[in-house]
């Protein structure tokens, strides 16, 4: 979907997507480039399950990585051609801009659910496989290593921008922070917890 007007009216931008959005990502020096991750399945004249690309503020989408579940998009900031996706089949890795992509070793087996990339230390990232718990990567999606929350079901992962230290995880009983680069973790808000669940 696309609008001119600051999101407050939009349209159908170009082809039409199927399934679930599940990631968008624009990329930090040219917003008419886009990556859109989506879930779900297939029908007659759409797709699902895949990653799209837009070069043109979505006039015009083509199919970059095929995939048959859910898949989350990550762009390197500092280096925007480098892209990740995960999805049903673990690790993606694009160094031209969604043109190719390799299968890094690490997670292979995992189902990938979200990628998150440290802005300020783009080698460094985080993955939530689908069965729990957070994986981290320091070299650029090639190798990982669990990284905390292994009996957690986690909804959503952000890096704080200013301080790579600082983790934020929500769960299905809440939100939690990690101050130490996700070696341990505390429960964020009591009430918070109670009231509002980080669901999707």
């Amino acid at each position: 979907m696309q609008g001119n007007d600051g999101g407050e009216t939009c349209g159908s931008a170009g082809v039409r997507i199927a399934g679930n959005v599940h990631a968008i990502t624009v990329h930090p020096h040219d917003a008419n480039s886009v990556f859109v991750g989506t879930q779900g399945a297939s029908s007659v004249g759409l797709r699902g399950g895949v990653v799209f690309k837009t070069t043109d503020g979505g006039q015009r989408w083509s199919l970059v990585l095929p995939s048959t579940t859910g898949v989350s998009v990550a762009l390197d900031p500092t280096a925007p051609a480098i892209v990740y996706a995960g999805n049903a089949e673990g690790i993606f890795k694009s160094s031209d801009g969604g043109v190719t992509w390799a299968r890094p070793v690490g997670l292979d087996s995992k189902p990938v659910v979200s990628l998150v990339v440290d802005p300020a230390h783009p080698r460094t990232l985080y993955a939530r496989p689908s069965d729990g718990g957070i994986y981290r990567s320091i070299d650029g999606a090639v190798t990982w290593h669990q990284h905390g929350l292994s009996n957690e079901s986690i909804m959503s992962l952000a890096v704080d921008p200013t301080d790579s230290n600082k983790l934020y995880a929500g769960t299905t009983t809440g939100p939690s922070v990690s101050r130490d680069g996700g070696v341990t973790w505390s429960e964020l808000d009591d009430v918070l917890r109670t009231k509002c669940p980080c669901h999707t």
